[in-house]
């Protein structure tokens, strides 16, 4: 299956590529409703998905936010899921949510891997044992949420 480009869109619907893009990014309010429409239409019948990783690295913004569970089996910790999902929603952001089991090396690995996936911040269930990633975020001035366990000493928001 080749991918379909933003180029492509930008012909079938006889607008440029810049149009297309502006339409993506919701910047549409001096745009004729037949362009947007057309647009519409083109990204419907090509099955267009935009690249969002391309986006966000001229954004420098994912949109994208990492929740890091101590237990997913608590009750509490899905109905918290559930309330940061639905305020993520509202907001046009995305989640990834990661189970740590209660295990500090399993929750490290998750810390970088959702760094590495460029997320804008992280939520986190903290586990004990990770006082010093939790500090070099810190430095690093990365935006971090604690819920649920209070860290002494206090290092984010909880």
């Amino acid at each position: 299956m080749e991918k379909v480009t933003m180029k492509d869109v930008a012909i079938k619907a006889g607008v440029s590529k810049s149009t297309v893009s502006q339409y993506i990014n919701n910047r549409y309010e001096y745009m004729a409703p037949a362009t947007k429409k057309r647009i519409e239409s083109a990204i419907k019948d090509l099955h267009y998905i935009p690249n969002y990783v391309a986006k966000s690295l001229k954004q420098k913004k994912s949109a994208t936010i990492g929740v890091i569970v101590a237990n997913i089996l608590h009750s509490f910790t899905t109905e918290i899921i559930r309330v940061i999902e639905d305020t993520c929603k509202q907001n046009d952001f995305h989640i990834f949510v990661c189970n740590a089991d209660d295990n500090p090396e399993k929750e490290q690995s998750y810390i970088n891997m959702l760094i590495a996936k460029q997320v804008d911040g992280l939520i986190i269930f903290p586990t004990t044992g990770n006082l010093e990633s939790y500090k070099q975020l810190r430095k690093a001035q990365f935006p971090v949420v604690f819920i649920d366990r209070k860290m002494e000493p206090v290092i984010f928001p909880t």
